[in-house]
């Protein structure tokens, strides 16, 4: 009887450790065009997952504390059976018979799974994720914050010295190129003037999502195409009943192509909108949004927040402004 209770906690425990690995490969695969048209019809699972994936660092967190501590219930239960019978190297036939099951039955069937279907294993386990989800909150919340000081850490000794041999470097090159009559005195003010901009951040032009142009997200359709079109906007955020970023975006050109489906949720003519971390330098968002075609991005936090807006001609109007106070 005893035997048969060990076997039945490993085997549930590496039946727990491939769902939490299949669940974080859906999360990655999921059909966004599928889930939205079930959150439009009213679906609760579907809307529970599109919470779930709104905080994708949470989310995926929770898989990775989900899977680690069931392969650590299971090795520690078929140790302690191999210690009572006895064995010379418990750890070693543990390791042995443990290492190509989990292989097989707890990362890679359970993975391929959930990509061939990464819609139908996120709703059906909707809500045993979320459990989890607050179970392991203690843990995830305490991880997400030495995660965001090993990350400062690591970009602060990693591109602190580059950065400034660069601009040490680049000056020199300005000031030689000035000396030797290649570029006027006032166009060496004014790169060095851009140059300086390298320091502004993205969140000293941030606004809340009281200040952005935003649609709520049980809006439908229509209704969003009427109050961007009566404010004059081209496109507008999304955000919930909390007034919280979903992380979606909206264009009345969206609206438009979706002929027929008016009435319908604003989720279903949405598209993600572009994120920005808060500390990202202003040339370098410029330089996103260009490349995106975007004329509003997210601002995000370290942990993965959204706690702003900010727009593409707001960071164009502060560098001129700064040019022209050039004398």
């Amino acid at each position: 009887m005893f035997e048969i209770l060990i076997l039945l906690g490993i085997l549930l425990a590496v039946g727990f450790s491939g769902f939490f690995s299949g669940i974080e490969t859906a999360a990655y695969s999921v059909n966004t065009i599928d889930l939205h048209a079930k959150v439009a019809h009213g679906d609760m699972r579907a809307i529970l997952v599109t919470k779930l994936l709104s905080n994708m660092p949470s989310l995926i967190t929770t898989m990775l504390i989900g899977t680690n501590l069931s392969i650590f219930v299971a090795t520690n239960l078929l140790t302690n059976y191999f210690t009572q019978l006895s064995f010379s190297k418990p750890e070693l036939f543990t390791t042995l018979i443990l290492t190509p099951f989990c292989f097989l039955f707890a990362e890679s069937l359970p993975k391929r799974i959930a990509f061939e279907i990464p819609n139908i294993c996120l709703i059906i386990s909707a809500r045993f994720i979320f459990i989890c989800k607050v179970l392991f909150y203690p843990v995830s919340i305490t991880l997400g914050g030495v995660g965001t000081i090993l990350q400062y850490v690591l970009d602060k000794k990693g591109h602190a010295d580059n950065e400034i041999i660069g601009k040490v470097r680049l000056y020199e090159s300005l000031e030689a190129r000035t000396a030797e009559g290649g570029i006027s005195l006032e166009q060496y003010r004014m790169a060095s003037r851009v140059m300086d901009h390298e320091k502004t951040l993205v969140s000293e032009f941030t606004l809340n999502p009281i200040e952005t142009f935003t649609v709520p997200d049980s809006a439908t359709c229509r209704e969003a195409g009427r109050l961007i079109r009566e404010n004059g906007y081209a496109r507008a955020l999304i955000c919930n009943r909390f007034m919280r970023f979903t992380g979606e975006i909206v264009t009345i050109n969206s609206i438009m192509n979706l002929d027929g489906m008016l009435d319908k949720s604003v989720t279903n003519a949405s598209e993600k909108a572009l994120l920005l971390d808060r500390k990202t330098p202003i040339l370098h968002a410029i330089s996103k949004m260009r490349d995106h075609g975007a004329r509003i991005a997210i601002v995000k936090s370290r942990n993965g927040v959204f706690i702003g807006s900010v727009q593409l001609n707001t960071l164009l109007d502060s560098i001129v402004r700064g040019l022209s106070n050039i004398n």
